[in-house]
This record gives C-alpha cells, structure tokens and sequence, in this order.
C-alpha cells in the first residue's frame, strides 16, 4: 500500500476469469467516485466498479467510449464535473481510441 498526498492506494493482480474489478475510495479523503485511473482494467476488458459514501458507480466502454455511470444512488455537483475530465483524459490513451483517430 502506499500513501499519496491525500490518500492510499493498493493493488492487487486481477484473479484469473474476474468478470469485473471493484475498488472504493476513503470517505472524506477523496473526491468521491471520481478517480483518474478508473479505465485501467478496461483494457482487460474488465468494467471497473468504485464505491464510495455507501454509493455505487462503474467506469465501462459503451459504443467505443468511456462513460461512467451510476448503479445507485447520485452524484455529487463536483463529482458531476470531475468526471467528464477525467475520462476525456484517459479517452485519448491509445488502448481506449478508435482506429481511425489515432494519430
């Protein structure tokens, strides 16, 4: 595990024939369900889950894009906003862009 400047992260290999991964952010020290990593498992093909505040969002490719989406419950004015950045930025890695947009 290790500490950044606001909060922990820890990493485990993704189990062999996982149909998804889960993770949850520490309440309070955190910016909810938003994360700027969250499409990383999705280049295994794998929906990423985050929990946060007893609430419920997945980070998913739908129709060739990332989009993130809530399971339950709702979002927060700033995470409403935080969201569409982060996943524009992760959007241009190479894995997640289409063919014909890459440069």
């Amino acid at each position: 595990m290790a500490q950044l400047a606001w909060t922990f992260s820890a990493s485990v290999a993704v189990p062999k024939g996982a149909e998804a991964v889960i993770h949850c952010h520490i309440d309070g020290r955190a910016d909810g369900v938003v994360s700027p990593a969250d499409a990383a498992p999705l280049k295994q093909g794998l929906p990423n889950g985050v929990a946060s505040t007893g609430r419920v969002g997945v980070t998913e490719i739908v129709g060739g894009r990332l989009q993130f989406r809530m399971l339950n419950a709702r979002m927060t004015s700033r995470e409403l906003r935080l969201p569409q950045r982060s996943l524009d930025r992760q959007q241009t890695q190479p894995e997640f862009m289409k063919p014909e947009a890459r440069p």
